[in-house]
């Protein structure tokens, strides 16, 4: 019985993720893979621009298909609900509520790698593939010659997405064949194929020319932030660039996530009945911030010698919840939890530590980062097995997805008049044509672009259909 109402949900999820992305307006890059200039790059083989091949194709395919992207959309997300659920000990009703709540919550990361095709394209059809391989490779048992395959084809794809999901593949293919090693103590065929295939994939995407442009400095876009001249000034940077971007960045894109786990751990604390440790608790985490305050006054004043500079990066306020959250973790929940726990936040890491040394880094890099978040919260959160908090979270679920969809629906009509109102201008003559801003335009990444960028104005006439000389400018 539960298990066909769950089914039932994911049906629903299903379509309503559907439905709300057939609201979803292109905007920035989604111009670009769509017009002539998406074209190009896949007649030249994507030739030093990346070695994101099947992100830069998917992304090509996806916004020529404005009638089928949706229900891709709705599928990849649901996909990503079921394989958490299937991937974690907690399979309570009430949990896969709220995993769809956090997973909806119209956030910059939502935005930046849902909403935008270019971005889902590279991140989310990332995350999937690989959680397929990891749901492969630990957690289906039994090794058939069809998962062999399987993980070999399925292993090179993941490696042609995104460069830091990339190394992260790698990584965990090495553990993958040093836990089965170890555990069954004969090498396992499934971990090794994997391997193998995510090494071949790695390969085939660091070959691409632009990454030795990149190591050089000759490329403009995609850049190593943290290099400089002196060694120890690039330890600086990149400490730096951890605190004041990485941090920042995965503070804003992944706080849903974060306040439910934080939430988790002091109700927690709160219920147990041991005073020591709660003393233990606060005198270890006062230690902890006395320690980070010296660490970072002491970077600060390093970098800019002047002592009116030193200052806390904002990424400290994240590293601050998370050593509490890690504190209360450590000294309140039982020792398999402790050890899945860390063995996640270790994932997170792989996945965040890289971006410290690369620009540009956006709340979209971290769509990986927050369904291990999670896939962390399904092995904290403990089910109160009260029917009035499953009736809440599905109710604050179905009300989150009315919101979203009225949100979008104006976003998509708004966008839609725009674009009449700009054609019925060019059938009168005029060259210059002055319009409203999108509503909600922050619903959508560079809705509305201003920066009257040569190519940016062209994708948007040839997307669609006007002359090439027309000029747009905002109220």
């Amino acid at each position: 019985m539960k298990s066909q109402i769950k089914n039932k949900f994911y049906i629903v999820f299903f379509l309503s993720v559907t439905v709300l992305a057939f609201f979803f307006p292109p905007s920035a890059d989604d111009l670009g893979w769509a017009t002539s200039d998406g074209m190009k790059l896949l007649q030249n083989g994507f030739a030093d621009y990346n070695g994101r091949y099947l992100g830069n194709i998917s992304a090509v395919f996806l916004t020529r298909i404005p009638y089928v992207l949706p229900f891709i959309k709705g599928f990849a997300l649901t996909a990503i609900l079921f394989l958490i659920q299937k991937m974690t000990a907690n399979k309570s009703k009430d949990f896969l509520y709220l995993s769809a709540i956090l997973l909806l919550v119209p956030s910059p990361l939502f935005i930046q790698g849902f909403v935008w095709t270019a971005g889902f394209s590279n991140y989310y059809l990332s995350a999937l593939v690989i959680m397929v391989n990891l749901y492969i490779v630990f957690y289906k048992h039994e090794r058939t010659v069809c998962r062999v395959v399987l993980i070999l084809f399925l292993g090179i794809a993941g490696q042609l997405f995104m460069e830091t999901y990339t190394l992260f593949s790698l990584t965990l293919s090495v553990f993958a064949v040093i836990y089965f090693a170890v555990k069954d103590k004969k090498a396992d065929v499934v971990s090794i194929t994997y391997f193998f295939a995510c090494v071949f994939g790695a390969v085939i995407m660091f070959l691409n020319g632009v990454y030795s442009k990149v190591m050089t400095g000759e490329n403009t876009y995609q850049a190593l932030s943290g290099k400089s001249e002196s060694f120890f000034q690039s330890i600086l940077n990149l400490l730096q660039n951890l605190f004041s971007v990485v941090l920042k960045n995965a503070l804003t894109s992944c706080f849903p996530a974060i306040i439910i786990i934080t939430v988790i751990c002091l109700v927690k604390m709160k219920k147990s009945k041991n005073v020591r440790r709660k003393v233990n608790c606060a005198v270890m985490f006062s230690l902890f911030l006395s320690l980070l305050s010296a660490v970072f006054a002491g970077i600060a004043f390093l970098k800019y010698h002047d002592i009116s500079k030193v200052k806390l990066f904002s990424g400290f306020i994240l590293l601050f919840v998370l050593l509490t959250c890690a504190i209360i973790v450590f000294n309140f929940f039982e020792k398999e939890k402790q050890k899945r726990v860390f063995f996640y936040f270790s994932m997170i890491l792989i996945l965040t530590i890289p971006l410290c040394a690369v620009f540009p880094v956006g709340a979209r890099c971290f769509v990986g980062a927050y369904i291990i978040l999670i896939m962390i919260i399904r092995e904290l959160y403990e089910s109160a097995g009260k029917d009035f908090l499953t009736k809440a979270l599905s109710i604050a679920c179905a009300a989150l997805f009315v919101v979203n969809l009225a949100c979008y629906i104006q976003v998509y009509v708004s966008n839609a008049e725009k674009v009449e109102y700009i054609k019925s201008e060019v059938e009168k003559g005029n060259k210059v044509i002055e319009v409203e801003h999108t509503k909600f335009k922050f619903l959508v990444y560079s809705m509305d672009i201003e920066d009257k960028a040569e190519k940016y104005e062209r994708r948007f006439c040839e997307y669609y259909d006007l002359p090439a000389d027309t000029e747009i400018e905002y109220k």
